[in-house]
């Protein structure tokens, strides 16, 4: 997704199949810490990208607006920094 985003291509598609995705499957999936790390600073980088320039999301609802819905699950930009990433340091 990030790729897509850097390269001006939709996202779209991806975004529906991350959305509806089993919770289970994506655990499945992401099966050591830096398999997860990277996913999630993916995630960051591409949904911020998405926010601020498709959506034209300002601050503090970038960050705390639980825009992002991966798994079934709705995240905010905070909810992966600080609930998900900062567990990888």
């Amino acid at each position: 997704m990030l790729y897509n985003v850097k390269t001006d291509a939709d996202t779209k598609e991806i975004e529906a199949v991350l959305a509806t995705a089993d919770p289970k499957h994506l655990i499945e999936g992401l099966n050591n810490d830096e398999a997860i790390k990277t996913f999630w600073i993916n995630m960051y980088n591409a949904w911020f990208q998405i926010l601020a320039t498709r959506e034209k999301k300002t601050m503090p609802e970038i960050f705390t607006g639980k825009l992002i819905t991966i798994a079934k699950t709705k995240f905010s930009l905070d909810d992966i920094e600080h609930g998900i990433l900062r567990r990888y340091r």
